[in-house]
C-alpha cells in the first residue's frame, strides 16, 4: 500500500514538472504613435507708406500691393526729407505678419517730447482708424505723455496703437494707426534755432520719428491688451 501511494505521489510530480516545460503563445499586437511638432514663428514686417489704404473720398480700398509698393517708394516720397513751414509729410505705417501663427501686432510712434508739446509749430495726427477705447475701429489708442521714454539719450513721447484683433499669417493691417507730421505756417527760423538749443534738433536741424513693430503669439492671450502687457514684463 506504502508503493502504491508512492507510485501515484510520483506521478503527481512528474505530471506538474511536465506541465512546466509547455511553452505557451499568444495573439500579440504593439502599436506606436509619433507626434511631430514645429516651433511656430512669430514674425512681422513693418513697412511705411505714404497712402492710407481707404481714399476718404470714395471709400475705395487698395490692396496690399498698393501699400507694399508705396512703402518700396516712400524714400522717394520723402525725397531730401526736409521739412518746411506749412508743410506736411504723411508717415503711414502697417504690418504684415510674416510668421505662421496668429499674433497680436502694435505699432509704437515715438515723437521727440519737446516737439510733440510745442503744439503752436509742430503738430502730428492720427488715424480715424484708432481711438483711446478702440470701440469699433483697428487700434487701441494710448499715451502717455508724462513718461517719456528715453532713445539714444534723447526724450520722446510714445504712442501706442494695439490692433484689437489677431492678425493671422499672411495677412496686412488694413488701415495705419497714425497719418502725418508736419510745421504751422507760423514757423520760422527763430523757432529753428531755439529748437536746436532747446535739443529737440539736433544741430544741423534734423529730429526723428521713430516707429516699431511688434507682435506677439496670439495662443495663451484673451485679447492684445494682456497680451502687450505680458510683452512689456518680458522686453
Amino acid at each position: 500500500m506504502k508503493n502504491k501511494i508512492f507510485a501515484l505521489s510520483l506521478v503527481c510530480v512528474l505530471a506538474i514538472v511536465s506541465c512546466s516545460s509547455i511553452t505557451l503563445s499568444y495573439f500579440t499586437d504593439t502599436q506606436s504613435a509619433r507626434n511631430t511638432f514645429a516651433v511656430g514663428s512669430v514674425k512681422v514686417w513693418l513697412l511705411e507708406a505714404s497712402v492710407d489704404r481707404k481714399n476718404s473720398e470714395t471709400g475705395e480700398m487698395l490692396s496690399d500691393s498698393d501699400i507694399i509698393n508705396s512703402a518700396i517708394n516712400y524714400r522717394n516720397y520723402l525725397g531730401s526729407g526736409i521739412l518746411l513751414a506749412n508743410q506736411e509729410y504723411n508717415k503711414m505705417p502697417y504690418l504684415k505678419n510674416t510668421g505662421n501663427v496668429p499674433a497680436y501686432v502694435r505699432i509704437r510712434v515715438l515723437i521727440p517730447a519737446g516737439l510733440r508739446a510745442d503744439t503752436e509749430h509742430f503738430f502730428y495726427r492720427h488715424n480715424e482708424s484708432s481711438s483711446a477705447n478702440g470701440a469699433g475701429v483697428e487700434w487701441t489708442k494710448q499715451v502717455n505723455v508724462s513718461k517719456p521714454v528715453t532713445v539714444g539719450g534723447k526724450q520722446y513721447v510714445e504712442f501706442n496703437y494695439t490692433r484689437n484683433e489677431p492678425l493671422a499669417p499672411g495677412e496686412m493691417t488694413e488701415r495705419p494707426p497714425f497719418n502725418s507730421i508736419g510745421l504751422r505756417p507760423n514757423t520760422d527760423e527763430a523757432w529753428r534755432t531755439a529748437a536746436i538749443e532747446n535739443g529737440w534738433l539736433d544741430a544741423s536741424g534734423k529730429f526723428d520719428i521713430l516707429v516699431y513693430g511688434d507682435s506677439i503669439q496670439q495662443a495663451g492671450f484673451t485679447n492684445a491688451l494682456s497680451a502687450f502687457t505680458k510683452f512689456n514684463n518680458v522686453y
